[in-house]
This record gives structure tokens, sequence and C-alpha cells, in this order.
């Protein structure tokens, strides 16, 4: 992920999936952002590497800001936590209050009863066609690095003004703030990984 160019946005936490992920980033040279509500820091140890940490009074403000801090939003195998994070960011695309790319690392079959159940929506109405869409589901971490690769890709050829219209405008298409500069002039994004602060059964390598 970082080697790519990519940096982190995560949930603060030094422990569990959530910890070996930022760890990894950062070892590998990549940025790190961690955003924590107040009362989860003693079940939830703040990741001493982080570049920054930003502690929040709420959960909802946590993901908010994660929400705002992140040009693209994967998702690893977890929880109901997990679920939630995915929800509202699908949510979000649907109602066209952003245009983020949304990749599911679907390792072992993990996410197929989710996306099942997204078909369950749209076969009895409750959701159009177009709502997957709106996300890309892969099999291996390095299938979901390769998705955003290509967006980013596929974004920076994009006219600025297409990459950059007012968040909520009509006709977003996904990716379109996925593209960012650094200093040196390397394209980069920052990635928001949506997994969980426990150790599961099903782990995906980045």
């Amino acid at each position: 992920m970082a080697k790519e160019g990519f940096d982190l946005v995560f949930g603060g936490g030094g422990v569990g999936l959530m910890g070996e992920v930022a760890t990894a980033v950062h070892k590998n040279g990549g940025k790190v952002l961690g955003i924590i509500p107040s009362f989860l820091r003693h079940l939830e140890p703040p990741l001493a590497i982080s570049s920054q940490i930003v502690i929040t009074e709420s959960m909802n403000e946590r993901k908010a800001r994660m929400f705002a801090a992140a040009d693209a939003f994967a998702v690893l195998p977890g929880g109901i936590g997990t679920l939630d994070e995915f929800a509202e960011a699908l949510t979000g695309a649907q109602l066209q209050l952003h245009a983020k790319p949304i990749v599911l690392v679907n390792a072992k079959d993990y996410f197929a009863p989710l996306v099942q159940l997204i078909d369950h929506f749209i076969g009895h109405g409750f959701a159009g066609a177009g709502l997957k869409e709106l996300f890309q589901v892969v099999q291996t971490v390095e299938e979901a690095i390769s998705f955003l690769i290509a967006e980013r890709a596929r974004n920076a050829a994009q006219p600025a003004a297409y990459r950059n219209p007012p968040s909520g405008s009509p006709g977003l298409r996904r990716g379109h703030h996925l593209p960012r500069k650094n200093g040196g002039g390397k394209r980069y994004a920052r990635v928001s990984v949506f997994l969980p602060r426990v150790r599961g059964r099903c782990r995906a390598r980045i």
C-alpha cells in the first residue's frame, strides 16, 4: 500500500488487525492518520507511530473525520463496526454525497453473505441495481491495491473541473477525489481502511 504511494486513514488504535496494518504502512514509508474517540483510548491505546493522532469527542465525529480525510475506502474482514462504516460509505455514494472508490476485500469469501444481502435488497426492490456499481469486490489485498491504482490513473486523466466538482453534485462518478500530490509531485491518496481491533480468523496481508 505505502510502496504504491498510498497513505492510511484508520481508527487510531494500536491493537489487532488495525494496529498491524498501520504499523506495516508506517514501516514502508507511508503516512498514517489515526482518528479515535476519547472514550476508546483506554480500550484501544493509540498507535504511537502514527504520523498524526486526532482525538474526537464521539464515534460519529470519528467517522465523519475519517470519511472527510480519505480519498478512497478499503473494507477488510471485520465485525459490526466494519459493517457500519461500509454501509455509511456506500449510502453516501448512493446519495451522491461523495464519489470516492469503495473496495470490499472478500478474502476467503468472508463478505459473500453481505453481497448476497445487497442482492436481496435489489431483488425485492429496496435498492436499485446501480447500487452494486458503487463498490468493487476483490478477493485479495493485492487486487484491492491494483483497483485503487487504476482508479487513481483514471481520475488523473480527467480534466481538473471533472476531478473536483462540489461534493454532492449530480452526476458524480466513483474516484474523482482520489488523486493528490505531495511536495515532490508524486501522486498519492489517503485510503481509509475499515478493519477490526481484534484478530480474526480471516486474515488479509497488507
